[in-house]
């Protein structure tokens, strides 16, 4: 709601529809450029300013002032590389949910105030074309390289996207019943009867295709669980050839 309330006000209280869309611009180009520029550049800077005073230290360590002195082995540098961890918190296990939460917050501009700057989805898609790469170069190169984890499912995430979807039907909506009656009468006339008809249609459409749209196609579950089928007997296979290989021993 931090995120959100500024662009809530100019949308629904004012009806400014200008603002808002200086607003969208600002929040989707200008901070989002802004961020880009800080999640590259400050782990930069602490591996290099850890990598000086390692250096350093060592020169000290060695009573050598005039050769050059590097970091030996690739874990040493790996070590001083800063950990791609949450900036909420420790108990979140790593960088993810700060990712996640730029993408939705970014989802939920785009997608709630449609209606007031259609184009905001092109820079939308130029930003997470450039942010591929520079998040696989600040995975590879500027983070110490974080433990992989399995998982099935984006988890809790998945149910805020659906919110936001939701969310975004009724906020449009109540962006178009704004500029269609300018006046604040709210009065039942033809076009707000046809915007509020419209609403619930998209709903019903939404709902419609969570209730009978399956999640996982069945050719995907169907190779996923012949892969597995596979795994499980290629590994049963090796284990026998290791037992029976030890008793002719």
């Amino acid at each position: 709601m931090q995120s959100y309330i500024g662009l809530f006000y100019h949308a629904l209280l004012h009806r400014n529809i200008m603002t808002l869309r200086q607003v969208l611009i600002q929040r989707l180009i200008v901070s989002q450029v802004l961020q880009n520029l800080l999640e590259n550049a400050v782990p930069y800077l602490k591996y290099k300013y850890r990598k000086y005073t390692a250096v350093r230290k060592k020169k000290h360590e060695s009573g050598s002032s005039t050769g050059k002195i590097r970091l030996a082995s690739r874990v040493e540098k790996e070590y001083l590389k800063p950990v791609y961890s949450a900036s909420i918190g420790e108990e979140i296990e790593d960088g993810l949910f700060d990712d996640f939460l730029e993408l939705t917050l970014q989802f939920g501009m785009i997608m709630m105030f449609a209606s007031a700057f259609p184009l905001a989805f092109s820079f939308a898609a130029l930003n997470n074309i450039m942010e591929i790469r520079a998040d696989a170069l600040k995975l590879l190169v500027m983070f110490r390289r974080p433990v992989p984890r399995p998982a099935a499912t984006i988890g809790a995430w998945l149910n805020i996207f659906q919110f936001l979807i939701v969310m975004s039907i009724c906020t449009n909506c109540g962006l178009l019943i704004c500029l269609y009656d300018l006046e604040g009468k709210w009065r039942i006339e033809p076009g707000l009867a046809a915007i509020l008809i419209i609403e619930h249609i998209l709903l019903l459409i939404k709902f419609g295709f969570s209730r009978f749209v399956p999640e996982e196609p069945a050719w995907v579950k169907q190779n996923r669980v012949k892969n597995a089928a596979q795994a499980q007997e290629m590994c049963s296979k090796q284990l026998l050839r290791s037992i029976f290989g030890r008793k002719l021993e």
